[in-house]
């Protein structure tokens, strides 16, 4: 460790995270990146020495110096003792490290963002490829595979634009999770059966606002291409609209 080095070794620009990443195209390129970037975030710990062993590297040629001057300077006790502490204070100063830059904060949040990005994306597509489709789901089929492959694309969009990951943070945090909940709640009935004629009226109610719910996915994907602030707030108050009532299935 050198004098002044820093805390942590955070690359000032986020496309030293991203440049090793491939394009994002399915699945397990997307596991691929979120593992990438878990990695890196990862690696980001402090060098060597630190705390208590860096303590001790100090306070050993500090040591040192009380010894040499009381054995070789000649010092009485406390002036060994003051020199010493003179030794210690001066090599804390030489080896304190510099805390990061505002840059290095903000990049180490926004890989950390982008971690949870990544996590999350595949979190909700492996949950749409739980849904049970064997028995047909009345036309959510198109829905939920819609919905897949603009998650996927959202992805790709992340790896060339992590600023998008806060830009659609509510939709990734809350919107996303909730169209999940629905898709499902039309698998687990539809797979239930021997439902009534109004359990089928609602799971056709339910069908219709998950095909509104896709168009919504879809425009999300495009703003976020666009760096378009004004639609993604259009959209999302969209699906807040659509997913208000999503238990009613």
């Amino acid at each position: 460790m050198t004098a002044g080095g820093t805390i942590l070794q955070i690359p000032d620009d986020m496309r030293q995270v991203t440049a090793e990443i491939q394009p994002i195209q399915d699945r397990d390129d997307l596991r691929a990146a979120e593992a990438h970037v878990a990695r890196y975030l990862a690696s980001l710990e402090p060098l060597p020495l630190q705390g208590w062993l860096r303590q001790i590297a100090i306070g050993i040629p500090a040591a040192g110096l009380v010894l040499l001057a009381d054995g070789f300077a000649g010092m009485i006790w406390w002036q060994a003792g003051l020199a010493g502490l003179v030794g210690w204070l001066g090599l804390t100063a030489m080896f304190e490290p510099e805390p990061p830059s505002i840059l290095q904060q903000h990049t180490m949040l926004s890989i950390a963002d982008m971690a949870d990005g990544f996590r999350r994306l595949g979190a909700a597509i492996d949950s749409l490829d739980a849904i049970p489709l064997e028995h047909g789901l009345h036309g959510a089929e198109s829905s939920i595979a819609s919905m897949r492959a603009d998650l996927l694309a959202i992805g790709e969009d992340y790896r060339v634009d992590p600023g998008d990951v806060v830009r659609s943070r509510n939709f990734l945090h809350h919107h996303v999770p909730m169209a999940v909940d629905l898709a499902h709640t039309i698998g687990r009935l539809n797979e239930r059966g021997g439902l009534s004629d109004d359990q089928w009226q609602d799971i056709s109610k339910a069908v219709e606002r998950l095909d509104g719910i896709r168009g919504a996915f879809n425009r999300q994907r495009m703003a976020l291409a666009r760096n378009d602030v004004d639609d993604l707030r259009i959209t999302g108050d969209v699906l807040n609209s659509l997913l208000a009532d999503k238990t009613g299935a």
